[in-house]
């Protein structure tokens, strides 16, 4: 860009992610560039990331908060890039005071420093598209409501408001950028407190899990390096953005799933797994976030170019040439089965089972006789029993659920999406109190879900209270169904999972999806999950594989006893299977036998059947 031959120019956080790839940029373009930076260790900070231009940048290693330092370095500088600051929300979480300290007081410091010695340098400077908080309908423009979740987000909307004062008031000119998440080469790749993207690209070349917290499906914009500057650069020199805010994004989302999918797909030897979110980042996680860059690329002409699968092979070339400086590299940990799952569509290895000892195949004999033919009110008695998991209290040893859930959980939303929609009505029956429903109902805050939860009073008192969040105690429908009658005809998707078998013997079960069935709303979808179909067994036992995993499984050496055509009272098997969908069909509903996700524990033996309300 002309515009910037022999132009002075003034980076702060210069040696970081995005203040070097300006630097080089803008050296490129002709620009004399001085970069300050303190650098603060777990910045990013990096002397290397100027090494193609360290001949041509004047570095000055100094504290934006020191008013003398600034007073000077502002002298005589056209353009003043304002990148300085504490970036880590994670960390602003458990320490509040650099923020404070940095983006506050560090913003005040320069702003009065261009006040007093050049009031006519154009600064740009980068916030945060957390500023805004969690948003309700995506995508975000830049008139949405700012309700920033972390101090760190606080720190840089004040840092903002603050800019804006000089702006409008002293008129020094200004450009307020809301960068969204930026990746690629020369950024810190030592922790994973901020930069999700490349932390991610991290694992991959360390062949560690890649690891996904939640259900990975949160959607969000990831914008390439090269893109950002691109942005930086354009409305430095447009007459039309100053004292304008613009949203510096990618307005096609991808979710952190199908980010993680990629790097397996472009890097060989990277693979994934589910993760509980920590206590800091549930806190934090706005949901779904992506741009609307409407505004900067009317007035200021830019959008980005450059793919994210584009972007990521670019930044993985860098790193693999570069790794050293970045970062020591670890030998993968190995992980103890059993692993976390992962949906089917994963092309990642899954690791051999263990061999079972005497010892854990006695424990697991004694959890399978406890959990063996229980009824409603057997589980009543489970949860509140002392010492039991809350596996072992839905009736599973925790072997077969310790771990998978979040993978359970993305193969349910697969198979319901209008649970990822705004809005809706959500009735888990049988909710009971592992993981799941907390899944389910962090789900539903994030997306405004009226969410109804069905079972014993004994399971509820396990579960957390919450706006839109109704317990209904009691079995259904002998107990609870009038609770349930305002919502006939209104209910958007039903969750009924590892429970229908639970039902069978119980009560008349066309009795039980009648009454079920009447709840849904037009377009709604009924999920009767974790089907134990017997025939299903019996045909997986038969074949070699299903009598490997039970060697492996027993330490017995010898087969399973398998006899086809022979009913077993009690159970569900293709017949019973096979006669709900025929009932579904002939009330006017669609009715399907979903397969689970290959590596779910007992996707083998068991299977789903959806309905759906035309």
């Amino acid at each position: 860009m002309t515009a910037f031959d022999g132009a002075r120019i003034l980076i702060t956080g210069g040696l970081g992610f995005i203040g070097s790839s300006l630097a080089i940029r803008l050296v490129g373009a002709g620009a004399r560039v001085t970069v300050v930076d303190a650098m603060i260790p777990d910045y990013g900070g990096n002397l290397f990331n100027i090494e193609p231009v360290k001949d041509r940048v004047a570095v000055n290693f100094g504290d934006i908060c020191d008013r003398h330092a600034m007073d000077w370095l502002v002298r005589g500088q056209d353009f003043v890039f304002h990148l300085a600051g504490q970036v880590s929300h994670i960390k602003s979480m458990t320490d509040p005071f650099p923020d404070i300290e940095y983006n506050i007081k560090g913003t005040a410091v320069l702003m009065e420093a261009l006040r007093l010695h050049n009031s006519k340098a154009r600064v740009i400077f980068t916030g945060t598209r957390g500023q805004y908080g969690s948003t309700v309908h995506c995508p975000v423009n830049e008139l949405a409501a700012t309700n920033p979740k972390g101090i760190y987000e606080i720190s840089n909307l004040s840092a903002e408001k603050i800019i804006q004062v000089y702006n409008q008031v002293h008129g020094i000119p200004a450009v307020l950028l809301r960068l969204t998440n930026i990746y690629g080469p020369r950024a810190q790749m030592k922790h994973s407190h901020y930069g999700v993207a490349n932390w991610f690209v991290r694992m991959a070349l360390d062949k560690s899990p890649i690891r996904v917290f939640g259900t990975g499906r949160a959607l969000r914009d990831f914008l390439y390096i090269d893109d950002c500057i691109d942005a930086m650069l354009l409305t430095a020199i447009s007459e039309k953005a100053d004292g304008e805010i613009f949203n510096v994004g990618v307005d096609s989302p991808t979710n952190f799933l199908d980010l993680a999918e990629l790097l397996t797909r472009v890097c060989e030897g990277a693979t994934w797994e589910y993760a509980p979110f920590t206590p800091e980042r549930k806190a934090q996680e706005p949901g779904d976030f992506y741009s609307d860059i409407t505004k900067i690329r009317t007035l200021v002409g830019w959008a980005p170019t450059t793919s994210l699968e584009e972007g990521m092979k670019r930044t993985l070339d860098f790193y693999r040439m570069h790794r050293d400086k970045y970062w020591t590299p670890v030998a993968p940990v190995p992980v103890a089965a059993p692993a976390v799952a992962v949906i089917e569509s994963v092309a990642a290895p899954k690791p051999a089972p263990p061999a079972i000892s005497s010892s854990v195949r006695s424990a697991v004999e004694v959890d399978h006789r406890r959990f063996k033919d229980l009824t409603f009110d057997g589980f009543r008695e489970l949860a509140k029993a002392e010492g039991l998991s809350r596996y072992q209290k839905i009736g599973f040893p925790d072997s077969y659920r310790a771990g998978y859930e979040p993978a359970i959980f993305a193969d349910i939303v697969a198979k319901l999406p209008m649970l990822e929609a705004d809005g809706k009505i959500v009735l888990d029956l049988g909710a009971g109190c592992s993981e799941l429903p907390h899944l389910l109902l962090d789900l539903g805050s994030h997306r405004g879900h009226t969410t109804l939860l069905c079972d014993s009073a004994e399971m509820l008192t396990q579960l957390p209270d919450g706006p839109g969040v109704h317990k209904i105690a009691g079995r259904y429908p002998a107990e609870s169904a009038a609770a349930l009658e305002p919502y006939a005809g209104r209910v958007d998707a039903i969750l009924c999972y590892s429970v229908l078998h639970y039902i069978f013997p119980e009560q008349p079960l066309f009795d039980f999806l009648d009454r079920l069935l009447e709840l849904l709303a037009p377009g709604g979808a009924c999920l009767l999950g974790d089907i134990p179909n017997v025939s299903m067994r019996k045909r997986f036992f038969a074949s070699d594989a299903g009598a490997k995993s039970h060697f492996e499984y027993t330490g017995s050496t010898e087969k399973p006893d398998v006899t086809f055509n022979n009913p077993e009272p009690g159970k569900l098997d293709d017949a019973v299977v096979l006669a709900i969908l025929s009932r579904c069909r002939a009330a006017g509903f669609h009715a399907y036998v979903l397969p689970q996700a290959k590596a779910l524990p007992m996707a083998n033996r068991r299977e789903d059947i959806l309905i759906e309300r035309p």
